[in-house]
């Protein structure tokens, strides 16, 4: 396990200079001064088996399932490098960190550091106290926690940070506060990333919230999906709300969503809603062409988030008007060649064969009658016929 979690880390080391995206489809990040949410943990909270540990982690089961990025979680990680991760085996991808940073255990006779989690029927805290950053030892204690609930909000409070954040030291481990979503690829068992918030500007005495907004995935029928945001597309062949980047995406592409073809559109009887399905086809389609970009994703810092972030009203969603488009001359869709199965093509050749050897058989025997006939013999049985002759004159003689 251990092994694991330092292969995980050593990957992400690599990307410790990657920019944010600018998502404000899926959270609005609220930054407030000072810590009144914070909620101490008693002693029995702590969870032994971290305190002397450097790259490890505890499962733990919540007593209610968590809303991320849409999907339903109850089982998460709690780590000693300072974040929880939600995936079922160690990822990059599918993590809440406060702090994710190289802390080690100091001094190894008896370390400081002290992990803590509490469980609610509602929420969840963890508390990391007194962490100290392996290579960077002299420079003090953080103190963080990481408040979870069932509603989907995140809080993220920072009590005591005595190193900046762009201070500390990213050669040996990659250091990120915030959140990211994945999703997984067809055949494959690795998560890659469709959404990350970064908080670059963390501080003491500081409290993020992250409320969870709507989505496309939260709307239920073609009509609510097409009028609710330009990115959503429907599929009815599935009856599903996606922007193409959420936890529908491998149904997505495994039912050709992806593909632009009419199953986006929305039943003949709504022709405004119709012809607006059909221009986010496009809009759908050409985000999965581009889907390698949300891999490196913009820049976004916490310093260009307002105190309040809200989602944009409808009003604000204008689009261009769009004409119906028909084709008057449809090209014929080809039909295409039946192709014999592979069992019967050897079926084929294995009979040719057995009749080329029938033929080369019937061939050799009438030849062979043929030369009985007419008393024809090959020099090697004459020459026995003329021994048998020669031992019967001798025999006679005697």
């Amino acid at each position: 396990m251990i092994l694991l979690f330092v292969l995980l880390l050593n990957c992400n080391s690599g990307q410790s200079n990657t920019t944010d995206i600018d998502d404000k489809e899926w959270y609005t990040v609220d930054k407030n001064v000072g810590v009144p949410l914070w909620e101490e943990l008693q002693p029995d909270s702590e969870l032994r088996e971290l305190c002397c540990a450097h790259l490890n982690y505890v499962d733990k089961r919540l007593p209610f399932n968590f809303s991320f990025y849409g999907e339903e979680f109850s089982l998460i990680k709690i780590t000693t490098q300072g974040y929880i991760d939600l995936s079922q085996m160690m990822s990059d991808t599918q993590y809440i960190g406060p702090l994710k940073a190289n802390f080690k255990p100091y001094p190894k006779n008896n370390p400081t550091q002290t992990i803590s989690a509490a469980f609610h029927p509602d929420r969840a805290i963890i508390q990391w106290s007194r962490m100290i950053l392996g290579d960077q030892v002299d420079d003090g204690e953080f103190d963080f926690q990481l408040q979870i609930a069932s509603s989907g909000e995140i809080r993220m409070l920072y009590k005591t940070l005595p190193v900046p954040f762009d201070k500390i030291n990213r050669k040996e481990h990659v250091v990120v506060a915030g959140i990211s979503g994945g999703y997984l690829p067809l055949g494959t068992s690795v998560r890659l990333p469709y959404s990350v918030i970064t908080l670059s500007r963390i501080q003491s005495n500081t409290t993020y919230i992250l409320r969870p907004m709507s989505t496309c995935m939260d709307q239920k029928d073609c009509t609510s999906c097409i009028q609710f945001n330009d990115i959503c597309g429907w599929c009815s062949r599935i009856q599903t709300c996606s922007s193409g980047f959420d936890k529908f995406k491998k149904r997505w592409i495994e039912n050709g969503c992806d593909a632009g073809t009419p199953i986006h559109t929305c039943p003949s009887t709504q022709v405004q809603t119709t012809t607006e399905a059909v221009s986010t086809v496009g809009l759908v389609s050409s985000s999965f062409s581009t889907h390698n970009s949300y891999l490196t994703p913009t820049n976004h810092s916490d310093s260009e988030v307002p105190s309040t972030v809200s989602r944009t009203t409808n009003s604000h969603r204008t689009r261009p008007p769009i004409k119906p488009h028909t084709d008057p001359n449809p090209t014929p869709v080809p039909t295409p060649t039946p192709r014999l199965p592979v069992l019967y093509i050897v079926l084929i050749l294995v009979l040719a064969i057995l009749i080329v050897f029938v033929v080369s058989g019937l061939f050799l025997l009438t030849n062979h009658k043929r030369r009985l006939l007419h008393g024809t013999h090959t020099p090697q049985s004459l020459q026995e016929t003329n021994n048998l002759i020669y031992n019967s004159e001798t025999s006679n003689k005697c």
